[in-house]
């Protein structure tokens, strides 16, 4: 049989259960029908005691993974959502303890997969408030949130995925890496910030931080609202920085993009260096001192005050403006 012809047939013989299930699936329409007779639900549930347990290790091969708030002693794992039949065998979902440290793995397979292998299953970890010493997550392709944990440290990566944290607390380090995602901060503190996503956009909202060093491949930065050293660079896209004030050294890099550094407040001590090797500076604040170059230029360097603070910006091809 020529390709064309089966994939018609398997079209019509795609509608035939369509039209047999409305009729016989309490009514519901053909395509959730079809989906009911082809996937099915997913649901299990596990709990651990977390008394003396104070780091956390968790392995996702290709399932999103969601860190909530919770109640009591005890973690409470929830693995639910619906998948192919097939999908649904190959799920493996363990926990286990080990000295102090909790290891949650999960090999599962997410999306659309010749076959009609296909999931939408989500892992939610609830786990009650107390202070961790390290996490380590990591997932092949999904994504990854995090509300409302506090932790030393803890390195959070997605090969393929978006990551968001909202409401953190760390006391050491913050390590977040994408291969291909978004990454997205929103109330978080911590000692120091690691930000890295080979092609993909950051955001981060409502930070404080001693260092924040990011790395973009291709894609855009911006940080709004928040307080650290910003150091970083991406090789594509914009970076923008909205502050009251820029209170620490600021080394910002784009190989082909604009800079856009917001003050609400005039400074009173920070120097400024630019240089592009295509593109204009602007400074559209009051009291700045040139020392080299002006206004529209792709060099310049200068201050407010005593220029205490450092402010550098560098451009391949883009503009820089300071208002």
């Amino acid at each position: 049989m020529r390709p064309r012809s089966a994939f018609g047939v398997f079209l019509v013989i795609i509608g035939l259960i369509g039209l047999y299930y409305v009729f016989t699936n309490e009514g519901k329409s053909p395509l959730e029908a079809v989906k009911n007779y082809f996937t099915a639900e997913v649901y299990e549930q596990q709990t651990v005691d977390l008394n003396d347990i104070s780091n956390l290790d968790v392995e996702s091969g290709s399932l999103d993974v969601s860190f909530v708030p919770g109640r009591g002693s005890e973690a409470v794992l929830t693995l639910q959502g619906r998948a192919s039949k097939n999908v649904i065998k190959n799920i493996d979902f363990t926990t286990e303890k080990n000295d102090d440290t909790l290891y949650v793995t999960l090999i599962g397979e997410q999306g659309f997969q010749f076959g009609f292998n296909w999931s939408n299953i989500k892992l939610t970890i609830e786990l009650p408030e107390q202070a961790w010493n390290e996490w380590n997550v990591q997932v092949g392709s999904g994504d990854i949130r995090i509300d409302e944990q506090q932790f030393a440290s803890a390195e959070i990566q997605a090969d393929s995925g978006d990551i968001e944290v909202n409401r953190i607390t760390v006391d050491n380090s913050l390590v977040l890496k994408v291969g291909s995602g978004d990454i997205e901060l929103n109330n978080v503190t911590s000692h120091s910030l690691e930000l890295e996503t080979d092609s993909g956009d950051i955001e981060a909202e409502r930070y404080a931080a001693e260092q924040i060093r990011f790395s973009v491949g291709s894609g855009d930065v911006s940080f709004e609202d928040g307080t650290g050293a910003i150091s970083g660079e991406t090789s594509s896209g914009d970076i923008s920085l909205h502050a009251d004030d820029l209170l620490y050294d600021t080394d910002l890099t784009t190989g082909s993009g604009n800079v856009t550094v917001s003050l609400k407040n005039d400074p009173d001590s920070l120097a400024v260096t630019f240089s592009a090797g295509s593109g204009d500076g602007k400074i559209r604040l009051d009291g700045f001192s040139y020392e080299r170059g002006s206004n529209g230029d792709d060099e310049i360097a200068g201050a407010f005050g005593a220029g205490e603070v450092k402010l550098n910006v560098q451009t391949g091809s883009g503009d820089f403006v300071l208002k």
